[in-house]
């Protein structure tokens, strides 16, 4: 085991992890603008541009639009794959030119990754160097899952960065904001609905005694006072 600490001080490693996230990075930016046309990012387009004319996206075929506007269509899921309340909130990039919608729908997963990193380097405050977070950081953003989500046009990015931050807002002792952001993810998608009963179970005895006060713990008057 002595090998492996004098090999873990090598800086030449922190090169390696530097270079190799450039080189996913720059992979991503050749593989992903082709993507527009295919996997989930199509049936969430189609679906959303369905409801804004006033169709029913599960039970209609995606089949016409989808060749009308140039997307391939998935013969394995012919009619919407997502809740309508999801389908509802995307409806807003339906607006929007299918180019132009994928590369603010590639932003925002994106932009829940940065947030993902951002808030576990948070979360793990000083068990964490910056070194450390360098290498989570690589082996993160190399890892499979969150290829596939880029590459299919996933949810589960934006999913991980709601559930992350409604912890980080039970860590800060703000539970109702806590409450608040992983309904908001459950909306999204309904299965992070599961955890709702944690955060409202953990956030405090006035939520388990059935006593909700949003305001911050502060702002709440004293024993003193009453």
């Amino acid at each position: 085991m002595n090998w492996l600490r004098r090999l873990a001080t090598y800086r030449l490693l922190d090169v390696g992890a530097i270079l190799v996230t450039v080189s996913v990075v720059v992979l991503w930016a050749m593989i992903l603008p082709p993507r527009w046309v295919d996997s989930d990012f199509n049936n969430l387009y189609l679906s959303g541009r369905m409801l804004l004319e006033g169709q029913n996206p599960y039970t209609t075929s995606l089949r016409d639009m989808s060749q009308a506007l140039g997307f391939h269509f998935v013969a394995r899921i012919p009619i919407a794959g997502y809740p309508p309340s999801f389908l509802y909130v995307f409806a807003v990039l339906a607006t929007l030119p299918p180019r132009v919608a994928f590369v603010t729908w590639l932003a925002l997963e994106i932009g829940s990754l940065i947030l993902v990193l951002q808030l576990t380097r948070w979360l793990l405050g000083g068990k964490l160097s910056a070194r450390g977070w360098l290498f989570v950081s690589t082996l993160t953003i190399i890892s499979r899952t969150v290829s596939y989500n880029l590459y299919f046009s996933q949810v589960q990015l934006m999913l991980a960065a709601f559930v992350l931050a409604a912890y980080a807002a039970h860590r800060a002792g703000r539970h109702g904001w806590a409450c608040l952001v992983v309904s908001a993810a459950g909306i999204l998608k309904f299965h992070p609905f599961v955890l709702l009963p944690w955060f409202a179970w953990s956030g405090g005895g006035t939520m388990r005694n059935g006593y909700t006060d949003w305001r911050e713990p502060s702002d709440l008057p004293s024993p003193s006072s009453s």
